[in-house]
């Protein structure tokens, strides 16, 4: 049973590795982005009587995580609006165009282009908490009119060489175990345990106590 679940993993962990390794040679000529967006705009009666003189407002929720491979680099980007992101109802509509209501998926292929994990326009407090060997992670806060936050972000990056490495670890090592195993076979010795079992005629290994196959029995 042990075995059985070492081999599913080494297969699964092999096929993430070759996925990955085509997705890092497909990514220099095609960058790929999966984005998941979801936007709620509630209207808030409070607000509407007690602050905005009756004028409709609403309470609005926009998150949207974007999954981007570019360049041999894989990078996850969020974006969240604020805790106290009011709207009134023209910024509603506003908004409603590019942050549609409900949870959508968009997939778009292009051209690959030079990494640009901080946002150029309305960035601010921005902090790149590490950066080195392809490796990235920083966030910030986005503004909007009259220069209110209205958004936070965050960015994480890593090279795609990376994820091929985690990935291939599992089969490397099945494979160094199958080329251990294979030298053990006219060597005499255990396949458990690597005991020597020159002269053993009793079929079991006096080390570990397996059951010697009849073919890796010293004559």
């Amino acid at each position: 049973m042990k075995r059985r679940i070492v081999s599913l993993l080494a297969a699964i962990s092999l096929l993430l590795c070759a996925t990955t390794a085509a997705l890092w040679t497909y990514s220099y000529w095609h960058a790929i982005e999966l984005t998941r967006s979801y936007a709620s705009y509630t209207y808030d009666q409070k607000a509407t009587d007690d602050v905005n003189d009756g004028v409709p407002m609403y309470h609005g929720t926009i998150v949207t995580r974007a999954l981007t491979i570019n360049r041999g680099s894989l990078s996850i980007a969020t974006r969240r609006s604020v805790d106290h992101f009011d709207l009134g109802g023209e910024n509603v509509k506003d908004f409603s165009e590019e942050y549609p209501a409900g949870t959508r998926y968009l997939l778009d292929i292009g051209e690959p282009t030079i990494p640009l994990h901080v946002p150029l326009m309305n960035s601010v407090d921005g902090v790149i908490v590490f950066d080195r060997f392809g490796f990235f992670f920083c966030h910030c806060s986005l503004r909007g009119t009259g220069d209110f936050i209205q958004f936070k972000w965050w960015d994480l990056a890593m090279p795609m060489w990376a994820i091929a490495i985690l990935t291939g670890v599992v089969p490397g090592l099945c494979a160094c175990a199958f080329v251990r195993l294979r030298h053990r076979l006219p060597t005499s010795q255990c396949l458990s345990c690597g005991y020597s079992l020159t002269g053993n005629t009793s079929g079991t290994c006096p080390e570990c106590g397996s059951t010697i196959p009849q073919a890796s029995r010293p004559a």
